[in-house]
């Protein structure tokens, strides 16, 4: 799940949280980042923040299942 929203200093903010399933079917949730966008929010910066946070956990991206957010085009895309 992916949510950005934008402080009290103007600078956004995107939290990224995982969930996962263990072995034993244990689900698992966790904050796994809260990451500051000085710059933009493009849909490249979110890509970027997503990916290198997962990197952090030594996850690929090819695993995970599904996405969750606002329905934001800049987190989704947006098709006309």
């Amino acid at each position: 799940m992916i949510d950005e929203s934008i402080d009290s200093t103007d600078t956004a903010q995107l939290a990224i949280f995982i969930r996962g399933i263990g072995a034993q079917y244990n689900i698992t949730e966790e904050m796994a980042s809260l990451v500051s966008l000085k710059d933009t929010t493009k849909s490249r910066d979110l890509y970027v923040a997503v990916k290198n946070t997962l990197n952090r956990f030594s996850l690929s991206i090819w695993n995970l299942s599904g996405i969750t957010t606002d329905g934001a085009p800049a987190m989704v895309g947006k098709k006309d």
